[in-house]
Parts: structure tokens; sequence; C-alpha cells
């Protein structure tokens, strides 16, 4: 993926790319040229190919970011907020 804006940090990136392959079920390669652009604090807009619904994304999704005291996980909590194809709402991963 392509991060086109400079102030998103790797633990963001990490949860982009959690929500992106294993719950959106995206494909590495294809992926490779999506655009990610941090558009407020806590807010990215991820975009590839949007006129191809069969290959494209483009969304808008919140990531807060949880950590538990003893360091040794972290929770996810994402809502898509907007999407090119409809497939909005809220999700929550964890990593341990």
């Amino acid at each position: 993926m392509k991060y086109i804006t400079e102030n998103i940090t790797e633990i963001e990136k990490l949860a982009v790319s959690m929500m992106l392959f294993a719950t959106c079920g995206e494909d590495e390669n294809t992926m490779a040229n999506a655009e990610v652009s941090k558009t407020s604090p806590n807010t990215f807009h991820i975009e590839y190919d949007v006129a191809n619904p069969f290959n494209g994304i483009s969304l808008t999704v919140e990531i807060r970011r949880e950590s538990y005291a003893n360091g040794q996980s972290s929770v996810f909590h994402y809502n898509v907020i907007s999407s090119a194809y409809g497939d909005t709402g809220e999700f929550t991963l964890t990593i341990e």
C-alpha cells in the first residue's frame, strides 16, 4: 500500500493492514497500489481502482486503539463510515 500522508504511524499501518487482509479478504497484490491517506487524527481513506466494483476499494474508516495494561494485547475498534460499495459498519480486532 502507498501511504500518501506522512503522519501515519507504524501502529496505524498495522491496523489498516489487519482490517484489509483479515476481515475484508483483500488480495495483497491487488492492494499493493492502494492509496491510504489520513484525513483526521483517527480517520483514514483507502482507495484503489474505484471504477471496478469487483477489484476496487474505496472506503473511509475510523480506527481507535485500546491497549491493555499488561502490554500483551491491543484491541482495534473500526468504524467504516463510508464505502463506495455500501459495506459500512463497526467491528473489533485483537492482537494478543
